[in-house]
């Protein structure tokens, strides 16, 4: 009958969660751009010499850009702009000739990393006189068709999250029941399989979002190595390329592990330095530290991460590396030594991401109101699904321990289609995890 109910439940998630993805917008989310100077549609006598844009947060002027192009075609990059009376205000200077229909562009990147842009499209009559305070962008016009930069889609970039969060999550499992379960797990077959598969992703996926992150803020169609660079002196993009140099560490240390088929002391010790280290520049371009409190944020967020890899990651490697090669008892057995430990994991689990919700909804009622909120509101449901589930092998479990009557068989293949309907579940919410990363909280 559970079974039963958390199927359709599952199926109701799934159904809410692509519902709700049909209404989050990835432009919107983050630093919401407010108004401009001159408006969008606005007819003006005479061209503006300044572009004031206000948003709703502050900007990191380094990270801001923008183009005009010309009634007659012309495009100019503008330079780099300045704040206004408040930190959410920019101003650009604009070039003198400006006539016609004017179109403007803006990209900046948020303090959470993400690159957002917009267009204003206004009219003159006819040009400006000669700016006096403020000299003209240097850079010289091109009169080439205005286009627009080929973005890196939200499908593919919510994919790369997926991946990146789910081996995470894998490979600490595995290392996980390493130490504290069955040694010699990582060592089998399926287990040196999983390891390297993980840890290459760890790897590559970093790479692969810091080169979208340069292209995302190659506003003028730099180079590539000029791009990287400049993403380099961006807070998040330095933290990409920290989160890539440490995953390419990890892999190393599993690749010299694996080679010498022991896990030896030095090596937990250089696994869990890269392995923070690719945790905490993980957090550091997400609502950890774009939203209230960061100081408190960022560390939550790695201990989030790391104990669901205890409990979800540690699951996966008990069901598809342990359990084939053990006997029943020994199985039921194994599911003991875990649910120990796993429930203390879930605990943390539930303190650390009650933390996070009240750091992102101070307002209970902005749950209900946006996105964001309503995704989390599946994320939590979702969890409470498996918790119960959980809850349902963990009797199994005690059954065994106070009484082996019964067979040991059935008991071990109950607890094994109860855990894969909660690992299924546990990936839906690793997904949904990657797309809140896109949402403004309320």
């Amino acid at each position: 009958m559970l079974r039963k109910i958390s199927a359709l439940v599952v199926l109701g998630a799934i159904s809410a969660l692509f519902s709700t993805l049909l209404n989050v917008s990835s432009v919107s989310a983050h630093n919401t751009f407010s108004e401009s100077t001159p408006g969008d549609g606005q007819v003006l006598s005479v061209a503006p010499t300044t572009w004031s844009i206000v948003f709703e947060n502050s900007v990191p002027l380094n990270s801001a850009s923008g183009v005009v192009t010309n009634g007659d075609g012309t495009r100019t990059t503008l330079s780099t702009p300045r704040h206004g009376a408040t930190e959410n205000v920019i101003i650009f200077d604009l070039p003198a000739g400006l006539s016609g229909e004017i179109s403007t562009r803006w990209r900046l990147v948020g303090v959470d990393g993400h690159v957002i842009s917009g267009r204003v499209k206004f009219s003159a009559q006819q040009d400006a006189q000669p700016q006096i305070l403020f000299a003209a962008p240097t850079i010289t016009p091109t009169f080439e068709p205005e286009s627009e930069a080929q973005a890196t889609s939200e499908e593919v970039r919510t994919a790369l999250r997926f991946t990146n969060f789910t081996a995470m999550v894998i490979l600490g499992g595995l290392l996980f029941v390493e130490i504290f379960i069955a040694a010699g797990a990582l060592f089998t077959q399926r287990g040196k399989l999983m390891a390297l598969l993980s840890a290459g992703f760890l790897a590559i996926i970093p790479i692969t979002q810091f080169f979208t992150f340069s292209s995302d803020i190659n506003f003028e169609q730099k180079g590539m190595l000029t791009a990287a660079g400049e993403a380099i002196g961006l807070t998040a993009g330095g933290m990409h390329l920290i989160r890539a140099i440490s995953g390419l560490l990890i892999t190393l240390i599993v690749l010299s592990v694996l080679r010498l088929r022991q896990l030896e002391k030095h090596h937990l010790v250089l696994i869990g330095a890269t392995s923070v280290m690719y945790l905490i520049s993980l957090a550091y371009v997400g609502h950890s530290r774009s939203q209230a409190l960061p100081w408190l944020g960022i560390p939550t967020d790695v201990l989030h991460t790391a104990s669901i890899s205890v409990w979800l990651g540690g699951l996966i490697a008990i069901v598809f590396v342990l359990l084939p090669m053990i006997d029943p008892e020994e199985g039921l057995r194994t599911f003991s030594r875990f649910s120990y430990i796993a429930k203390r994991a879930v605990t943390l689990i539930v303190i650390t991401g009650s933390i996070q919700s009240l750091r992102l909804h101070g307002n209970p009622i902005s749950l209900l109101s946006n996105s964001h909120g309503l995704l989390l509101l599946l994320k939590i449901s979702l969890v409470g699904i498996m918790l119960r589930l959980a809850y349902g092998n963990e009797r199994i479990v005690q059954r065994f321990q106070v009484s082996s009557s019964g067979s040991l068989t059935q008991s071990r293949d109950r607890l094994r289609r109860a855990s894969i309907t909660e690992l299924l579940i546990g990936l839906i919410v690793i997904l949904v995890t990657a797309i809140l990363v896109n949402v403004t909280p309320g």
